[in-house]
């Protein structure tokens, strides 16, 4: 619901004082065409099941909410510095004021495959298997932010760089700060999209048992695998320039399970669930810092949960 037309939402226009002109307005709405096309099989009598899919779409007007070093939000925090120091005058603080400005706009085009597979091999044995390959591109990131900011950079130069806003920060700090979140959200504009990740594959299948000691009990495992996740490129600009990407990431489960009558009366299910079998907890780096003076260390870090067991039991009745 991120690209859902809201009336009470607001992105910047690129206007800046003293133009005269409206310097934000009501998000336009959004815009896309996609395309899909596939086929879907069934083999060895209807126990495999194959569907694939090619997929493709072009979206304009996309929107994100600003995070808190985003233009607007900064700007807000330096006009309030400034009018607590009385540097402007309240008419100066109202037309510059885009506390409303809440979102950015950005496009994107998309394209990839999607494989799903379903084999029933026997009556008690089941598999299900998926792969897929995305490949966004987001582009023409937040041109009006960047217009915006480019002037009202212009216009904070002529105050003390050294004035502390009401958040502890300077009006350098603010600024700079300001620089690397544009630095980071265009550093891939045409190239990729940040935070997803390009290949992706999955499985699970499970057996029951049908006779026998174990007979009603039943087994089951899968693995999730995710390919390297795009964080941003460094030396946008440069001969040098290159993408950094986050790690891999793998996550295998299993189960064990019961089914009875209990009093020969009430069905019961006894489950017992292995999250992390592998027990992979390695740090996996989901941001980098490309303005820090090692442009490789983490900005932000997601720590796996350890190798965990859940037991369920139901009773219908």
């Amino acid at each position: 619901n991120f690209t859902l037309p809201a009336a009470n939402n607001y992105t910047l226009t690129g206007a800046y004082p003293p133009s005269g002109a409206v310097l934000y307005k009501q998000l336009p709405p959004p815009k896309g065409v996609g395309r899909e096309e596939g086929f879907a099989i069934t083999l060895i009598d209807n126990k495999l099941y194959l569907k694939a899919v090619h997929f493709t779409s072009n979206a304009v007007n996309q929107a994100d909410y600003n995070g808190y070093n985003e233009v607007a939000p900064t700007a807000v925090r330096i006009n309030d510095a400034l009018l607590a120091a009385h540097l402007i005058t309240q008419a100066d603080y109202n037309a510059r004021d885009v506390s409303q400005a809440d979102e950015y706009l950005y496009d994107e085009v998309d394209k990839g495959y999607e494989v799903t597979l379903t084999a029933n091999f026997t009556k008690n044995w089941r598999l299900w298997a998926a792969w897929s390959v995305n490949e966004p591109a987001q582009s023409n990131t937040e041109p009006a932010d960047i217009a915006f900011w480019k002037a009202a950079k212009a216009y904070y130069a002529q105050f003390p760089q050294t004035l502390t806003t009401l958040y502890g920060q300077t009006l350098a700090q603010e600024i700079s700060n300001a620089d690397q979140e544009i630095g980071i959200a265009t550093s891939v504009d045409g190239i990729g999209e940040i935070g997803f990740r390009k290949y992706k594959w999955n499985f699970f299948t499970r057996y029951t048992f049908a006779s026998g000691f174990l007979r009603n009990a039943y087994v089951g495992g899968g693995y999730i695998f995710q390919s390297q996740m795009l964080l941003n490129q460094v030396n946008v600009g440069h001969p040098n320039q290159y993408l950094q990407f986050g790690g891999k990431t793998g996550n295998g489960s299993a189960m064990v399970g019961y089914d009875f009558k209990l009093m020969k009366k009430y069905a019961v299910n006894i489950q017992v669930n292995a999250f992390n079998v592998f027990n992979q907890i390695a740090p996996i780096i989901i941001r980098r810092d490309i303005h820090a003076t090692d442009p490789n260390g983490a900005k932000r870090v997601q720590f796996p949960d350890p190798r965990n067991f859940r037991l369920t039991t139901t009773i219908a009745f």
